[in-house]
Order: C-alpha cells, then sequence, then structure tokens
C-alpha cells in the first residue's frame, strides 16, 4: 500500500488501467414496488368498504324519503340501517388514513427517485408531503407533484403521466360532496320535521355518490400507482445497466459506450529525432552517402578538429 493512501480509502481507478470505473448513477435509489403493492391491496379493500357504504347509504335515503312521505319504517329496521352506516363510515375513516399514509410514503419515494434520473423542474420531493397539509391546495399539490416526477421516467420524454389528471378531478369531485352532504344534512340527531328527514335523505344520497366517485377514483389510482412504479423502475434499471466493462460516466463526462481499451501506448516507427519511419530509412541503409561539398571527406570520415569533444594531443 501507498504511504499515501489511507487504509480505508477506495482503490485509485487508475489500478486497472482497462477499466476506468465512476459510480453507478442510479445509486441511491429508493424501493417503491412493495408500496405499489400494498397500496394496490388497501385500495381494492377501500374500494370494497366503499360499495357497501354507498349500497347503505342508499337504502337508508330510500327509507327516509318514505318516512317523509309517512311510512315508517320498523325500529329494528331504522336501528339496523343505523347501524351500519356508522360502522362503513368508521372502517372507510381507519382504511382511508392507513391508505393515506403508504400513498404518501410511495410518493415521496417516486418523487427521490425522480430527481436520481433527472428532474429539474417542477414540485420537488418535499411537496410529495406537505402538498397534502395545505387546506384546499391539497385538491392540486399532490396532483402536480406527481406529474411533474412522473414526467422523467414517461416513455415519451417530456410528457406527463395523463392518468394523474382524472385521478385528481374525482379525487376533488368526491371531496367537494363530502362537503356538501356535511352542509346540508342536519345537525338534529332526532327529524322531528318533514324538511329534516328530507335533508337527512338527500344528505344520503349524496354521500352514496362521493363513495362512487372515490371507487372510481380507487381504480384509477390502482392503475396509475402501479403504471408509474413500473415505468420508474425501468427506467432506472436502464440508467444503472452498465455492461462488463463498461463505465458509467459522471455528468459532463463522455459516454463510456464503448468497452474501455487498456491505457498501452502504441508503439512508434518513428526514428529518434527524425521525422522519417523505419521503412523509409531501411532502403537508405549500406549505401554510400555523397561527398561533402568542397572536399574529398564523406561524412563517415571526422576530423579530430571536427570533433568538438575530443582533446587536443598532448
Amino acid at each position: 500500500m501507498s504511504g499515501n493512501q489511507s487504509a480505508g480509502a477506495s482503490p485509485s481507478p487508475w489500478g486497472n488501467p482497462a477499466v476506468a470505473y465512476y459510480p453507478p448513477s442510479g445509486s441511491g435509489r429508493r424501493s417503491i414496488r412493495g408500496l405499489a403493492t400494498a397500496l394496490t391491496v388497501l385500495l381494492c379493500v377501500i374500494a370494497a368498504i366503499e360499495l357497501i357504504a354507498a349500497m347503505i347509504l342508499f337504502y337508508r335515503s330510500s327509507l327516509l324519503f318514505d318516512a317523509a312521505e309517512g311510512d315508517l319504517p320498523g325500529a329494528s329496521e331504522a336501528d339496523a340501517v343505523d347501524a351500519g352506516v356508522a360502522a362503513s363510515v368508521v372502517l372507510h375513516v381507519l382504511l382511508a388514513l392507513a391508505t393515506g399514509v403508504v400513498f404518501i410514503v410511495w410518493q415521496y419515494r417516486h418523487a427521490k427517485n425522480a430527481e436520481i434520473l433527472g428532474q429539474s423542474g417542477g414540485l420537488r420531493a418535499g411537496w410529495a408531503i406537505g402538498g397534502w397539509f395545505i387546506p384546499l391546495a391539497n385538491l392540486v399539490l399532490p396532483a402536480i407533484q406527481i406529474f411533474g416526477s412522473g414526467r422523467v421516467s414517461n416513455d415519451r420524454p417530456g410528457r406527463g403521466p395523463g392518468i394523474v389528471v382524472p385521478w385528481a378531478i374525482l379525487l376533488g369531485l368526491a371531496w367537494l360532496l363530502q362537503g356538501v352532504r356535511a352542509r346540508i344534512s342536519p345537525t338534529d340527531e332526532s327529524l322531528t320535521t318533514r324538511s329534516d328527514i328530507e335533508a337527512a335523505a338527500a344528505s344520503d344520497v349524496i354521500g352514496g355518490f362521493a363513495m362512487l366517485v372515490l371507487i372510481a377514483a380507487a381504480v384509477l389510482c390502482i392503475v396509475m400507482v402501479r403504471s408509474l412504479t413500473t415505468r420508474q423502475d425501468r427506467a432506472l434499471d436502464a440508467r444503472t445497466a452498465v455492461p462488463p466493462g463498461y463505465g458509467a460516466a459522471p455528468s459532463g463526462q463522455p459516454s463510456w459506450n464503448a468497452p474501455a481499451q487498456p491505457w498501452t501506448r502504441q508503439a512508434s516507427t518513428a526514428q529518434p529525432w527524425t521525422g522519417t519511419s523505419a521503412e523509409a530509412v531501411e532502403p537508405m541503409r549500406g549505401q554510400p552517402t555523397e561527398a561533402a561539398p568542397g572536399g574529398d571527406q564523406t561524412t563517415d570520415e571526422r576530423s579530430d578538429d571536427a570533433d568538438p569533444w575530443r582533446l587536443p594531443p598532448g
């Protein structure tokens, strides 16, 4: 070991001059395939709960409209429907929280991988988390961030994943319907007047439609997550796949698209101090040289005076 190299230092690329080594450009990638699988399962489960909740809400709304006309349901039936709505709503909220946490982690890792792939514009990885906690802006910021991160791994460079737009629209529409339902829903649990009963029935109808919209948003979210995950993994694999004997050039350096050649000096055929090659000199060997002008001496004969390094005779 050289005295100038520390014990823990990595070997210099000059130690093996046949291959120039650079760290792979995809180092630091974050795996998102497992998160995509978890999201697929969670979204399928929550879509099933939303379908059940929509059916129960529509059924209770029909009972309420009948009650507004004077056809009151039985106490046991009314209690069973109310319990079904409450259980489905609670289960939906819990699953939505779990799905939201996993989705934000997936979105953050997807954004960090997009930076490895060279994302230079749009919202960066921090907005994958913070964008969800800004009131009203959380309707658009997460979608903008995902759209920007998906551009660098899209099959058509420069174009964002189009599926993000309808997913964001459906999600925003579902939240809007939920807000309308909360506003028109009676605050008093005991429905004593016809207007209160009709308002409760209309609230359940809107809530049922909101659940159906959420189902469509969940289906689009599954397709979006899986497609973006597959595209990004393919782009990262293509970026980091370097065959043996090839070097991954850093940014600003020429790409090593051909096998690295040994650092050997080609043997030169030129003679020292002349620009004449050996082939040009070979025919001249053995031929007499012409006499120097002004005398009979040849160039092979040198006088004592012509040799500046020879001492005069003592």
